[in-house]
């Protein structure tokens, strides 16, 4: 049985930038996920930088946060297998917090690049297992829904990693039961729960 995108990604030629919008209002983060990665793959996607994706680290670069899902998904491939989240944290990722703001992210290299990058062959030494923010990241220009959805859904889950090793701030926490907790699959996130009401209002045009 065919597959069915719940989530439309494509290149609006008028506006000269990649769009998104939702096909169903139970789309998941996964839905999101899964469409983002087809596009890249695309033989006539249209990139900013190179051609193709082989020895280029361009999306690998700067600030590049992970969710609670994106740590369980990177253990489950091997990496830092045994270790607690917050050992795992410690060993690879960051946390720098500026006045009110949390950021949790993985760990960069002298170059300012992943360390997981795997600098001799020129690819991700985690590929198969790559957060969120790698498996979304398109280099090329973004419609301004496009890239609030991928920053919401990134830091919704990252707020819920800081949750979880203790350092979130508890006046902060939502009163509800956030989308991410208990979560270890993106396809038990709603993306309805994550987007604000402004976003999924202009995610669900057509739907209305």
């Amino acid at each position: 049985m065919p597959l069915i995108n719940k989530v439309r990604f494509w290149w609006d030629e008028d506006a000269g930038c990649y769009d998104l919008e939702l096909l169903d209002k139970e789309a998941t983060v996964a839905d999101y996920e899964r469409v983002s990665e087809q596009v890249l793959m695309e033989k006539d996607a249209l990139r900013r930088y190179s051609a193709n994706c082989i020895g280029c680290s361009i999306c690998c670069g700067g600030r590049l946060p992970l969710t609670v899902i994106d740590v369980y998904r990177l253990k489950m491939g091997g990496l830092g297998t045994g270790l607690p989240l917050d050992s795992w944290v410690e060993t690879y990722g960051s946390i720098e917090r500026q006045n009110r703001c949390l950021d949790i992210a993985l760990k960069l290299d002298a170059y300012e690049t992943c360390a997981l990058w795997d600098r001799g062959r020129g690819l991700c030494g985690v590929y198969e297992s790559r957060p969120l923010v790698c498996r979304t990241y398109i280099c090329a220009p973004l419609s301004w829904r496009a890239t609030e959805l991928r920053a919401q859904v990134v830091n919704t889950g990252e707020d819920e990693l800081a949750n979880m090793l203790g350092i979130g701030n508890e006046d902060e926490r939502p009163k509800r039961l956030p989308p991410f907790a208990g979560v270890l699959d993106y396809r038990a996130v709603m993306l309805l729960d994550v987007c604000s009401s402004r976003l999924w209002h202009h995610l669900t045009e057509s739907l209305r």
